[in-house]
């Protein structure tokens, strides 16, 4: 069997009466129909405000060169056409003077709540699905405008009937790769329970756009980019990626080296904004280039695509691959542990942090699981590579749970032992994530 790019994920059905189950295959690179597969996803800056309107940073936000002063000409104007005011219930007044047509020279605001929901509206009435809000560094005096902009995004997409999603715009943002962990935990990763929320393969989706790009205002390495990439994963998202033009090549916007960075989202979405300014700019037609060769993500280890091997209760007759298929009827009887899932990595592969995962709500409510790691080189003889432990599935976080060895070992065969489960009489899981740090 050939390697896969990606990270070890077996899609293994849960738990029945002879154990865990059943054959298990490799994650495919693509993705079936979601909330962004085959969707319309469209970018929203959600970033203007002006005075009077109640957003705390009561000022001209991105509407003039100096926020403290209305917008006005030639000297103070961040302006590049004028927007249609008609379907606007509320106009901030600027220091032009009357339009064309007579009417005040007014601007709208993104803390307008009817603003936002007027932008959503038109989305729903043009068949555009989903909005990726850009959310640049909140650590700063924008941070509390930003946080109720996202709130006035959930409720306009809840009442249109529209899909959202954070993207965290990374420019500029010196201190990114760990206060972005602290405002997804803290702050975003709340709007994940909206009904509104953007998910993919069942994960709640969350966006990165800025790796990779060939300019000072993205000067991370190719080392701390997977970090944040990872961690995200780690904690059951589905991450899609704002990559320069050239990735591929790694030319002109893009640094060299950084393809295994882009391979590591689950999606990418190349950044063509002012790169095509003529016909010619395009280029002749032409076929699709060559594939590039597979790569799996940066701190992983290899799928071999093979199979699991999965057992009933270990006693004094040999375990056997289960083949039952997962139903209520066969699991209730069952309540027999331990039980053990075990997937050969083909060769030695370093090994530090398992993501665990059970299939996503509606139908799987919160469950803790107790489970113990075991590894070998040979197959046959077993070391206990972390202690049974209870490790929480909750649907509010993607019904994934993170495992951390307590240091990184080699190992080939690796098993995990479930003696206790919450939620079904049964260890039960649906993917399985193996990652080398």
């Amino acid at each position: 069997m050939g390697i896969s790019r990606r990270s070890l994920l077996l899609t293994a059905a849960a738990a029945s009466t002879a154990g865990l189950l059943p054959p298990a295959s490799a994650r495919a690179a693509g993705s079936p129909p979601g909330d962004v597969v085959g969707r319309i996803t469209v970018g929203y800056q959600g970033w203007f405000a002006c005075p009077g309107d109640g957003a705390p940073i009561n000022g001209w936000w991105h509407l003039s060169q100096d926020r403290s002063h209305a917008p006005s000409s030639p000297g103070n104007n961040a302006l590049r056409a004028w927007p249609d005011m008609r379907e606007y219930t509320a106009g901030h007044r600027t220091a032009y003077g009357p339009l064309g047509d007579g009417t005040p020279a007014v601007l709208f605001s993104s803390y307008d709540q009817q603003t936002v929901d007027t932008h959503f509206r038109w989305m729903r009435e043009y068949g555009c699905d989903t909005a990726a809000l850009q959310r640049f560094d909140p650590n700063g005096g924008e941070g509390a405008t930003r946080d109720a902009v996202t709130a006035k995004v959930r409720s306009a997409a809840e009442a249109n009937d529209r899909k959202f999603y954070v993207m965290y715009d990374v420019s500029g943002w010196t201190s990114m790769q760990e206060e972005s962990k602290a405002d997804w935990t803290d702050r975003m990763s709340r709007h994940t329970a909206s009904t509104a929320h953007t998910r993919q393969n069942g994960m709640p989706v969350v966006g990165i756009l800025g790796f990779g790009f060939a300019d000072a205002n993205h000067p991370w390495s190719p080392a701390a980019c997977p970090d944040v990439i990872t961690w995200f994963r780690a904690r059951g998202c589905y991450v899609t990626g704002g990559v320069p033009t050239y990735w591929r090549t790694g030319v002109n916007d893009s640094r060299p080296g950084y393809l295994d960075v882009h391979h590591a989202f689950h999606m990418i979405s190349p950044w063509t904004v002012g790169r095509i300014g003529t016909a010619a700019d395009a280029g002749p037609p032409r076929p699709p280039p060559a594939a590039p060769p597979r790569r799996r993500p940066p701190g992983t280890s290899p799928c071999t695509g093979r199979p699991p091997r999965a057992a009933t209760p270990r006693s004094t007759a040999a375990a056997t691959p289960s083949t039952a298929t997962r139903t209520r009827t066969g699991e209730s009887a069952n309540s027999a542990f331990p039980q053990w899932i075990q997937v050969d990595l083909q060769t030695v592969h370093p090994v530090r942090r398992l993501v665990l995962a059970v299939p996503p709500a509606p139908g799987w409510a919160a469950r803790t699981q107790t489970v113990a790691v075991l590894g070998s080189t040979d197959g046959t003889a077993f070391t206990t590579l972390a202690g049974a432990a209870g490790y929480r599935f909750d649907p509010a976080t993607g019904n994934t749970a993170v495992l951390t060895l307590p240091a990184a070992v080699q190992t080939r065969y690796l098993r995990l032992q479930f003696t206790g489960n919450t939620g079904w009489p049964a260890g039960q899981l649906s993917a399985l994530q193996v990652f080398a740090r």
